[in-house]
């Protein structure tokens, strides 16, 4: 790679942390900071009248820029060497420039791939599944748009299905993983407070109503934390649907830095989606030592083993609520998690993946 080589990494946001962040947030800052410190030319570019926050300050290194017109109409674009767009974002313009400009896509999800219930909430109303009708049409489109280009899948589970549903060929597919910072997440001894921790927003494909539905028939009273949910509606939603069975607690949107804590602080992490492109939770958890109970859907085959967690079918309620009980009484499965799931999480280390994306993409 040329000491001169430019690379712009466009997106709505940056730093990327708000009180919707999932994993794609955490690859962008991760990758971003790890990729600038090892001697890529970074520059992030944000829409018009972006206040870049104080956690920018934080940003080594990378050159943030906010731009003076629509991102999806700049022809700023060829001005790099090398264009990454995270899940197509800025697929209109940027694929005006893909025969002039070398352009790597970084796909987290494939909407060729979801159906609308990945899409919507819990209690989804019929006007929000024609809304996300409307978003997954467009997705759709973004993902045409950007055929032909070097696609990055981070899970291997991403890369089967971009080959199944043809939106690329072998050639331009590769894989690089997603990615923790061990530096933040890794074990320590803490109180384990709760039961249960579930990660995770108020959406159908997080599978947050399995694991409400699992208690009630467990009706252990366990202590479950509940991270990522605010909403007074939505929190009522729960009760109403656990009863009394287990002790609630809703921790709300939990800033990074605290979020080790928050594994630490729980038995295990149970994570019972209907679909997961990889599951970050998990890998998190992992490099807390924290056992994890999830289905069997996606990147998380790729994650889970039985030394350290159990995989159950999904949406399969009684199951979820069986192995619930048996992981929480497995010693054996918390002394794999703190010894074999911490060891398998440094191979997802966030400088490791941020050497290979460099050596794989622009080398």
């Amino acid at each position: 790679m040329p000491k001169s080589f430019r690379v712009a990494l466009p997106w709505y946001r940056f730093p990327p942390f708000h009180k919707t962040i999932g994993g794609l947030s955490v690859w962008i800052w991760e990758m971003s900071q790890n990729l600038a410190r090892q001697g890529v030319k970074l520059e992030v570019l944000v829409p018009p009248g972006f206040a870049f926050n104080d956690k920018a300050k934080e940003c080594e290194a990378i050159r943030l820029l906010a731009l003076d017109k629509d991102v999806q109409q700049l022809s700023v674009f060829s001005d790099y060497d090398c264009v990454v767009s995270v899940n197509n974002f800025g697929s209109k313009a940027i694929s005006k420039i893909k025969k002039l400009t070398n352009v790597v896509r970084v796909l987290h999800t494939i909407a060729s791939d979801r159906t609308l219930d990945t899409y919507v909430s819990l209690n989804a109303t019929p006007i929000e599944y024609a809304k996300c009708y409307i978003l997954r049409k467009r997705e759709r489109e973004a993902e045409k748009r950007l055929s032909g280009v070097l696609t990055v899948c981070v899970s291997r589970f991403l890369k089967e299905k971009a080959l199944e549903h043809k939106l690329e060929s072998q050639k331009n597919l590769i894989y690089v993983p997603n990615c923790v910072d061990t530096t933040l997440f890794y074990k320590k001894e803490e109180e384990k407070r709760f039961d249960i921790v579930f990660v995770g927003r108020f959406q159908k494909v997080k599978g947050l109503d399995i694991l409400l539905k699992a208690l009630k028939i467990l009706n252990l009273r366990l202590k479950v934390n509940i991270v990522g949910i605010e909403n007074p509606q939505e929190k009522q939603w729960c009760e109403k649907l656990v009863g009394t069975s287990a002790m609630l607690t809703f921790s709300g949107f939990v800033n990074r830095e605290q979020m080790p804590e928050v594994y630490r602080s729980a038995k295990i992490l149970v994570l019972p989606s209907r679909y997961e492109t990889f599951g970050l939770p998990v890998l998190e958890a992992m490099a807390c030592g924290t056992p994890v109970v999830a289905s069997g859907v996606g990147g998380v085959l790729e994650l889970v083993k039985k030394e350290w967690g159990m995989l159950v079918p999904p949406n399969d309620v009684i199951s979820l609520a069986r192995a619930i009980k048996n992981a929480l009484n497995d010693q054996r499965l918390y002394d794999g998690a703190q010894q074999l799931a911490t060891k398998k999480a440094q191979e997802f280390d966030s400088k490791s993946v941020a050497k290979q994306f460099k050596e794989s993409v622009f080398s």
